[in-house]
Parts: structure tokens; sequence; C-alpha cells
């Protein structure tokens, strides 16, 4: 009778545990990676904002190939963008067309990542179709990267620059299996917890 007993209810508890785990375990990761696109996102808008109040002109490039916007030569001004993610991990970076002229990214040899471009295939989307774009996986000088990309329109209404905001996906994938781990130990405990008191109960019987 107890084996009945341990058999009609510790399997059913175990597999409502694996599903319930699992389930859980793949809506976080998925919440959580649409956190941190979400908050890029809105990096990039606040950059955006931030050159806008400094000036309102349009974009554009000066004879020497640096990107002005208005009277601000935003290629020069390299502190000023370093200063928007200060003290966090996010990166920086702003196009003119497919091409970088502004970034906090830095090569292995300590020099800013300038004048590379983009994908087609992003440069397409957001250039060309005039729409944001986010990615969980976009490679930069051999880094992965969660990304967010904002297009950019001068007055009349030509989308001519990019705004992009990422993370190292390293470091967000490393916060998230922290995370992912916490929550998988506890649904662990309370099954083994469960199948005790299971078992405590079918011998009480």
């Amino acid at each position: 009778l107890m084996k009945r007993l341990l058999c009609m209810s510790l399997l059913p508890a175990a597999l409502m545990g694996l599903v319930i785990t699992v389930y859980a375990s793949f809506a976080m990761v998925e919440g959580m990676q649409m956190e941190f696109l979400e908050a890029l996102r809105d990096t990039t808008i606040s950059v955006h904002a931030a050159y806008d109040a400094l000036d309102d002109g349009d974009y554009y490039l000066n004879d020497a190939g640096q990107l002005m916007k208005g009277d601000l030569n935003i290629t020069e001004n390299e502190a000023l963008l370093d200063s928007f993610v200060e003290g966090t991990e996010v990166e920086l970076t702003i196009f003119y067309g497919d091409t970088r002229m502004a970034t906090t990214l830095l090569h292995k040899d300590g020099t800013r990542n300038i004048g590379t471009q983009a994908s087609e295939a992003i440069v397409e989307i957001v250039i060309n179709q005039d729409q944001e774009y986010e990615t969980t996986d976009v490679v930069i000088d051999d880094e992965h990267y969660y990304g967010f990309y904002l297009p950019v329109e001068n007055d009349n209404g030509e989308v001519v620059a990019m705004f992009f905001a990422g993370e190292e996906s390293a470091a967000v994938n490393e916060f998230i299996f922290s995370k992912l781990s916490a929550i998988i130990l506890m649904a662990v405990a309370v099954m083994v917890l469960a199948i005790v008191i299971i078992v405590w109960a079918a011998k009480k019987m």
C-alpha cells in the first residue's frame, strides 16, 4: 500500500515540479533579456535627447570627415559620450549612415572603434526602413553584445544616423545564469521537501 501511495504521489509531484521549473526558467530568461534590451533602448533615447538639447542642428560630416550636429563636433567630444555611460557596462556608438563616427567601444589596443561599419542587415532595417532594431547577439570587433539601434532623423525627415547602446553578452548572460541557478536550486529544495513530506505521510498512514 505504501509503495502504491508513493507512486501515486511522488510521480505527479516530481513531474509537476519539473514542468513548472522549466517553464519558469524559460520565462525568466526571456523576461530578463527583454528588460536588458528595454534598458538599452532607454539609454539610446536619453543620449539622443541630450544631444538635441545641446544643439538642435542637423547631423552632417564636416570637411575633415567628422560628425557634427549643428555647431557641435560629436567626433571630437569623446569625453561627452563617455560621460553618459560612466560607471556602467554599457557601450555607446553614434553612426552616420553605416559608419561609426563616435563611440565608447575600444579595440584591444585601446584605440576607439571609429570608422568601422554596421552590418548591411542592420542598416537596411534602421536607416533604410526607419525602424528600431534590438538583438541579443550582435558581433562587434569579435565580441558578442546585446544591442539596441535607434534611427535618427534630420529636420527634413531623412534618416541619416543611428544611435547604438550595447552590453557584452557574456556579462549579461552571467547575471541571468546566476538568477536562474537560484531559481533552480529553490525548486529542487521545494521538490525534496515535498518528497520527504509525502514519504512521511505515507508511512504514518
